[in-house]
């Protein structure tokens, strides 16, 4: 054992720069691991009190045929949700005179999403464009962005500021199915801007869900419970939903075949002329304005049409 541990220490003395190296190297990892894992935790709570502070959503409903006001309400009869809103996004190309980006414009939250921003009100004409696209392309307030989208009601919207929100904290905002197929940033405007008839999401907060670690377990089981409580409910928001949709395409075609009747019938009735004149059985008296048809043999028949144009 002896002749062991001296072999050790000699060994060490002919390589000690090796030697050196290798403590360093376990000595750094070591450090890097330990430093890792302390700084874990203190990100994951500067990350929960942002989403605290900006009152971020605990749970999004979307639905491919949109969401209405009638789901919201129906949604509030669930005891743990604390505040529901629907917004509205739709992807779009804008432009910043030449330039072209793949932007998501989103409508401005009351209460739930709240971003980080110097502006407090914005017109109806003005916009907030996130920090990051800003300060990457050189855009600066006054700056015009230009819109072509029918679902957003203005064409041109001038830059009144930028804002920075915890619900995009990665650099990337996501793909897009416009443009790039890459979202370049995002842009707000206000809730009235936008033309549609339903809402694109439904943000959701819930009651003592900020007391909890966004990253916990517990936080992670409270809103699973109100997921499986939202998923319950949805079967009946979805056949309302799909009665909705099928009432007003009923309706839709029920105002198109009132057309086409009452235009038919003018067709039927001008045929019926069109045969009298070929038979030589009408002829035409003239006014000032007004061309009126008579019919030799048949005045009843034709009655309904005498006044017309011709």
């Amino acid at each position: 054992m002896k002749a062991l541990r001296k072999e050790f220490y000699v060994q060490i003395k002919k390589t000690f720069g090796r030697f050196l190296s290798l403590l360093l190297i376990v000595a750094l990892g070591v450090a890097f691991y330990a430093g890792i894992r302390s700084t874990e935790p203190d990100m994951r709570k500067s990350v929960d009190a942002i989403y605290d502070k900006e009152n971020i959503y605990d749970i999004r409903v979307v639905s491919e045929l949109g969401v209405t006001n009638n789901d919201i309400n129906a949604l509030k009869s669930i005891d743990e949700i604390k505040d529901i809103e629907g917004i509205y996004n739709v992807d779009q190309v804008v432009k910043n005179g030449e330039t072209e980006y793949t932007v998501k414009m989103m409508s401005r939250t009351d209460t739930i999403n709240k971003v980080k921003t110097n502006v407090n009100e914005l017109s109806d004409d003005e916009c907030l464009v996130d920090r990051q696209l800003a300060e990457h392309n050189y855009i600066k307030v006054g700056d015009k962005i230009t819109v072509d989208n029918e679902y957003v009601k203005g064409k041109e919207y001038t830059v009144k500021g930028t804002f920075c929100t915890g619900n995009y904290l990665s650099f990337h905002k996501g793909s897009s199915t416009v443009g790039s197929g890459k979202l370049d940033g995002l842009i707000i405007i206000n809730k009235n801007q936008f033309d549609m008839d339903n809402f694109s999401d439904i943000y959701i907060t819930l009651k003592g869900a900020k007391k909890l670690d966004s990253y916990g377990t517990k936080y992670e089981k409270y809103v699973d419970k109100v997921t499986n409580k939202i998923k319950k409910v949805a079967p009946a928001m979805e056949q309302k939903r799909y009665e909705e949709i099928v009432d007003v395409a009923n309706e839709e075609i029920q105002s198109a075949q009132e057309k086409i009747d009452k235009n038919y019938k003018k067709y039927e009735e001008w045929m019926y002329l069109l045969k009298l004149i070929k038979a030589q059985e009408v002829h035409f008296l003239y006014t000032v304005n007004k061309i009126y048809i008579c019919a030799h043999n048949n005045i009843a028949n034709i009655l309904s049409i005498k006044t017309e144009y011709i």
